[in-house]
């Protein structure tokens, strides 16, 4: 992804934005586009928003600009197990993900069954049921590769977690229901290779159910739940990030957590960043 070559240099793009829009105004900085198009508009006006390009970059901000109210920026980034490993820390102006990304925050939020209930066929008698299984399907299998990329994280070996085999994935959990059957799946690809108990040992540093899913890994474990189990085959399996994000109304927007620290922002500098109010 392209994006600034320096901190500094998007430190210095941001102040001309900043000079143009006024002192009563503030600045978004998010890590990439997606984030971008979830928020700019309906939620944060056109122009408010600037795209980084990476989270170094927008960590690395933050850091040279520390919590300085005067600043008139506030950075937005993804958990990304940062916290379990104790690299990374919220501040007044910067807000971290409630859980592991910002899709899973949505997740979280209960957007994606309601997803779910767009795409399934009228042949199924009790869609809201197969909704919520298909979601905490997902959820179950993401949950232990959660728990895998945190263990990674802090722990340091390496996987490519690049181009994952969800379906695989699932079938090794639904054989014993089981989440060290992920675990054990993960451990032959590991160097060095962990036991399983090593990666359960992730449960209490990175958390537990939703908190510890990639949202990612939900997205796309929600496909091959569809797919496989309840034979759906619909185009708009390829778009469910897309669709996620366009299922975050003003009512969802308004119980995030992420909002409420937007909402919290703008009170304290008196700087305008929401393009709606937010009551209490």
């Amino acid at each position: 992804m392209s994006g600034y070559p320096s901190p500094s240099a998007l430190i210095a793009d941001a102040r001309l934005r900043l000079d143009k829009l006024g002192r009563d105004v503030g600045v978004l900085v998010v890590e990439g586009p997606s984030d971008k198009s979830l928020l700019q508009g309906r939620y944060v006006p056109v122009g408010q928003i600037i795209v980084a390009g990476s989270k170094s970059l927008v960590t690395g901000a933050h850091e040279i600009l520390g919590d300085d109210p005067e600043s008139g920026l506030l950075f937005v980034v993804d958990c990304d197990y940062d916290v379990a490993a104790g690299e990374l820390k919220g501040g007044d102006c910067l807000v971290i993900t409630e859980n592991a990304d910002l899709e899973g925050d949505l997740v979280a939020l209960g957007l994606m069954q309601d997803v779910v209930l767009q795409i399934l066929p009228d042949r199924f008698p009790d869609p809201d049921a197969i909704a919520e299984d298909v979601v905490q399907t997902a959820a179950h299998v993401a949950e232990a590769i959660g728990h895998v990329r945190c263990h990674c994280r802090i722990r340091g070996p390496k996987i490519g977690f690049g181009r994952l085999d969800y379906s695989r994935l699932l079938a090794a959990f639904e054989r014993r229901q089981d989440p060290k059957a992920i675990y054990r799946f993960f451990a032959k690809s590991c160097s060095p290779a962990p036991a399983p108990g090593e990666i359960a040992s992730c449960v209490q540093e990175g958390g537990q159910g939703l908190r510890v899913c990639n949202g990612h890994d939900v997205v796309a474990l929600v496909e091959v739940v569809l797919r496989d189990r309840y034979e759906v085959r619909s185009r708009r399996l390829g778009n469910l990030d897309a669709m996620l994000r366009l299922a975050l109304d003003e009512r969802s927007f308004r119980r995030w957590s992420v909002a409420g620290r937007l909402k919290r922002w703008q009170s304290r500098t008196g700087r305008k960043i929401l393009a709606l109010e937010l009551t209490s």
